[in-house]
């Protein structure tokens, strides 16, 4: 069994999380996203309510923006969750990153196969750095939301077979 790294992106309410918990329901699956140190962070020292209201979507971009420029935690933490990950019995790690600069980085640290989810229903938030970067690179592979869940849960179905025929 070829354990697979892919990093998942797309737009707000594309369906990242429904297509991620679809993958993990085929296949033994870790999840992490670039965000949630970060999250972590604004919830303990900023007493961040944990809601992703537009205001909170750019702070969240903001804070991510300065600990990648001035630290190196959150390439630490997803460093951490991919050790884990190589050590666990788990087939893939999904990691959900938006911004261009950190899908190349980690697709190449963690030879990772790069996923876009397309949602044309969904509404594009532009109001941060981060979610304005979504449509901004190449991915290797989209995964189309057009329709229905069973719709979705078959192009996830496929995905998978790919990734199995290493057809990447």
């Amino acid at each position: 069994m070829r354990k697979q790294v892919i990093i998942i992106n797309g737009h707000p309410g594309s369906g990242k999380t429904t297509v991620s918990k679809m993958i993990a329901e085929q296949e033994k699956t870790m999840i992490r996203s670039s965000i949630d140190f970060v999250k972590e962070v604004a919830v303990k020292f900023f007493d961040w309510d944990g809601l992703k209201r537009e205001e909170d979507r750019k702070f969240l971009s903001n804070m991510k923006q300065f600990l990648n420029e001035y630290t190196d935690l959150i390439e630490r933490d997803l460093r951490c969750a991919y050790d884990n990950f190589m050590e666990s019995d788990s087939r893939f790690l999904l990691i959900d990153i938006r911004e261009v600069d950190e899908i190349e980085k980690y697709k190449k640290m963690f030879d990772a196969i790069t996923v876009f989810i397309d949602n044309p229903r969904v509404k594009k938030i532009t109001t941060n750095s981060s979610d304005k970067q979504v449509e901004e690179t190449i991915y290797d592979y989209t995964i189309n939301n057009h329709q229905s869940l069973d719709s979705l849960r078959t192009e996830v179905s496929h995905f998978i077979e790919k990734i199995k025929a290493n057809n990447f």
